[in-house]
């Protein structure tokens, strides 16, 4: 049995170290730019892509403020409350779930904002007491009946359900 559970041990061990290193995405290493070279750029056709690439971030940033603001228009109109925060692979965010079954990405504005949201929808009905653009991104204030308090998230985008 001992004999057994050692070549088991064994087989997981080189399973384990044989995993292939976590994947990145293209660009995200902070070297990219550096690495003009290896694909035969010149630094100034690698400045005028980075340009262009931050011309089409900033579009699709607009964009997405303006289909996202759209979809909060109606939860405000209609005092759609809160039903679920639950994390998500990314640390940076966390997926949030209205009643009429409409799912954002968001993060808090400051630190502990999810951690107390999670507390209040515990208690009380939380609400969208409205959606602001502001430099950063979309911004929810969040309100709950019982006290005069608010809390504001920064919405990243929208989310499908799992």
């Amino acid at each position: 049995m001992l004999v057994v559970a050692a070549l088991v041990g064994l087989v997981v061990t080189r399973i384990v170290r044989r995993r292939p290193p976590p994947r990145r995405w293209p660009g995200s290493e902070p070297e990219a730019a550096s690495r003009s070279g290896e694909l035969g750029l010149s630094p100034e056709d690698a400045a005028e892509l980075d340009a262009r690439f931050a011309d089409a971030a900033t579009a699709d940033a607009t964009w997405r403020d303006e289909v996202v603001a759209a979809r909060m228009a109606s939860i405000v109109d209609r005092r759609v409350p809160l039903r679920l925060i639950e994390p998500i692979p990314d640390r940076r965010g966390t997926r949030v779930r209205f009643a009429d079954g409409t799912t954002i990405v968001a993060h808090g504005s400051a630190a502990g904002d999810l951690g107390v949201l999670v507390a209040v929808m515990g208690k009380r009905s939380v609400r969208v007491a409205s959606c602001v653009r502001g430099a950063d991104g979309l911004h929810l204030a969040l309100d709950w009946t019982g006290r005069n308090r608010q809390l504001d998230l920064v919405v990243t985008g929208l989310d499908q359900p799992d």
